[in-house]
């Protein structure tokens, strides 16, 4: 048997140097940047105004946004409008917190749709395992934590991801084509 016991507990500030790792040997690191207008809430509202909403939503996109109200049983939170390296694109979340589903539907791109419709990855080589939905081929990656399905269909490439079981995204994967 094992027994802790603190004698003396200490909150404060923490020095930064605490919160750093560095990389290992040889690894390669991506700088992530928000987007153009989305760095400061002055800016934000300046040059991007956040567009919400399943009708707002619909203006800015060139395919029919599915965005059902529930969706396996999950009501819709939300809808947002992206910018998905200057393309507009949604995002659909439904439920919350764990056992919640997003949806990104976005305008497919040549090469990612092509050679994910014929389960050879993306253009950076990533090939996982696929499952059909509805008859498409869907790239799916399950783990432990929650499942990413990446698919194209009627000219909409769709993201469904979620910290769920692989059987409640293909699910909903299916729901939204079906």
């Amino acid at each position: 048997m094992l027994e802790l016991t603190a004698t003396q507990i200490h909150y404060g500030k923490m020095a930064a140097s605490n919160l750093t790792a560095a990389p290992p040997a040889g690894a390669k690191t991506v700088t992530v940047q928000a987007p153009a207008g989305r760095s400061s809430s002055a800016a934000k509202k300046r040059h991007h105004p956040d567009v919400t909403g399943a009708a707002a939503v619909q203006k800015h996109l060139s395919f029919k946004l599915k965005a059902p109200a529930k969706l396996i049983g999950l009501p819709r939170q939300s809808v947002e409008l992206l910018d998905w390296g200057g393309t507009p694109a949604a995002l659909v979340s439904y439920g919350q917190n764990l056992g919640g589903i997003a949806v990104i539907e976005q305008t497919p791109s040549s090469t990612a749709a092509s050679k994910a419709a014929a389960g050879k990855g993306d253009q950076r080589g990533l090939s996982l395992p696929t499952v059909s939905i509805n008859g498409t081929s869907a790239q799916e990656l399950a783990t432990s934590i929650g499942t990413v399905l990446r698919f194209s269909r009627g000219g909409v490439a769709y993201t469904v991801l979620g910290s769920v079981q692989p059987f409640a995204a293909e699910q909903a994967a299916r729901r939204l084509v079906g």
